[in-house]
């Protein structure tokens, strides 16, 4: 009877949410607990803003332990990397040979230069973030004792303590402690402008001279800077910024105008000039006065001229190749720099270091300059010599193949590394087989890790295992 009046029940619930347009209610949303940390992408429509701003709360509250101790152990690693079995020895003072490194400023202890190396791929980045890291924890631990430990107990973030050793790298190890006292007694709250001002107290109590040095390189800080972060949107366009005495900038300023109306006007055979804005008219100004003679020509004239030679690697297929000739004028195209549309399709091209283009983006940027073709470089051949330096052509093949440095993790070019062979070269006047230097036997690696590898290859090896299974991890 009981199962009687449930189902008669469930009969009248059905027959009550049917007449109803909304349906019966959404089962609730759970509730969430406090302890949740992962966020579970599959799930994020469940959380309110709340919930979620909660949240980030407690992932930032996780993670500050987790930067302290990557100061803590960098300061660890170094100091014990030497006594690791297969760490290269500290020999004589061969500078081909691994040698001990100064990171921190005076008085801290210099470090085997592997070391940041090791830490860099454990965190997978790159060698210049392994030494900054291990030279601030350096910093902190024998300069600034006192914000060490503040650092080390949970009172200072690991951030702030970063950025004051950074400031204090360069003072003497007497300014340095005077910084370290002052960040312990000041009241005011630590920031990145108070550790500013502390530091120029303590150089003006300890070292009156350098401060006033400092002081008028303060009021001398110009400087012109390329910003490689790249916040454009586009690879083919960087941000520049300068800082220079008011009088040049307000020259400057006219020039690029003066240029821009120049090359605002129509070219002598009557074509109408690139339908660009006056802005972007000022930043090609800035380029054409990279090269003097032309800009003052220009100037002169009102004509542009080809500037200086350039290096700029430009790669394209070569059934796109007469079309970029015709365009630039360098095959038997007319050269007058119109759209592609006239020449054939624009399949594109890619410029290295700034990824893939319009052919017509890669003509405006060659018109002004002289340009060299190159024999095309057939990427499977494995032509082998027995010199030890590859060819340039067998280079350029290794470093077209490899991009940037074959450790995994590492940003640097392959154009600015060394060929390295994988099997170690041996003269073939001492017994060394013939043909070993061929792409198939070389990498690309940047002196820092060739160097490894040379006197320290056990550590190397684990360093690329390490790598390797990071990049799988990821």
């Amino acid at each position: 009877m009981d199962h009687i009046v449930d189902a008669e029940t469930e009969d009248l619930h059905e027959a009550f949410w049917e007449l109803c347009d909304d349906g019966p209610p959404p089962p609730p949303t759970p509730a969430r607990t406090t302890q949740t940390i992962v966020l579970d992408p599959t799930d994020i429509d469940t959380w309110d803003t709340t919930d979620l701003l909660d949240l980030l709360e407690r992932q930032r509250d996780l993670l500050a332990p987790f930067s302290t101790a990557k100061l803590l152990a960098a300061a660890r690693i170094a100091e014990h990397y030497p006594h690791l079995p297969d760490a290269a020895p500290i020999t004589g003072t061969d500078p081909e040979r691994p040698r001990m490194i100064a990171l921190a400023g005076p008085g801290a202890p210099l470090v085997h230069e592997h070391a940041p190396l090791e830490l860099a791929t454990a965190l997978g980045a790159g060698p210049d973030t392994g030494r900054m890291l291990m030279g601030q924890a350096l910093e902190l631990r024998y300069r600034l004792p006192h914000l060490w430990h503040r650092l080390a107990t949970g009172h200072v973030p690991a951030f702030q303590a970063r950025q004051i050793a950074t400031q204090t790298l360069t003072l003497s190890a007497t300014v340095a402690a005077k910084v370290d006292e002052l960040i312990t007694t000041t009241k005011r709250r630590l920031t990145k402008a108070t550790a500013e001002d502390l530091v120029t107290e303590a150089l003006l109590l300890c070292d009156p001279d350098e401060a006033a040095r400092r002081e008028a390189a303060a009021q001398d800080n110009r400087g012109v800077w390329l910003d490689r972060d790249n916040h454009t949107g586009s690879a083919t366009l960087a941000d520049l910024s300068a800082r220079l005495d008011a009088p040049d900038a307000e020259a400057l300023n006219t020039t690029l105008d003066t240029i821009a109306h120049i090359l605002g006007r129509p070219t002598p055979d009557g074509h109408d000039p690139d339908p660009l804005t006056h802005q972007a008219r000022r930043a090609t100004a800035l380029g054409i006065l990279a090269d003097p003679h032309a800009a003052a020509e220009l100037l002169t004239t009102h004509q542009p001229r080809p500037t200086k030679p350039a290096t700029i690697y430009l790669h394209l297929e070569a059934d796109d190749l007469a079309t970029f000739l015709a365009m630039t004028g360098t095959g038997n195209g007319n050269g007058d720099g119109e759209s592609g549309a006239d020449h054939g399709v624009d399949h594109g091209a890619r410029l290295e270091r700034y990824g893939p283009t319009t052919l017509a983006l890669a003509q405006r940027w060659l018109q002004r300059r002289d340009i060299k073709l190159t024999p095309v470089i057939n990427m499977s051949n494995d032509h082998a010599v027995d010199t030890h330096d590859p060819p340039p052509p067998m280079a350029e093949q290794v470093t077209l193949r490899d991009a940037t440095c074959t450790v995994p993790g590492c940003p640097r070019t392959a154009r600015a590394a060394d060929k390295d062979h994988r099997n170690p070269y041996q003269p073939p006047a001492h017994g060394g087989p013939p043909g070993q230097t061929r792409p198939s036997n070389l990498d690309s690696l940047c002196r820092s890790h060739h160097r490894m590898k040379t006197h320290a290859h056990p550590r190397f090896r684990a360093l690329l295992t390490r790598a390797q299974r990071n990049t799988l991890a990821a």
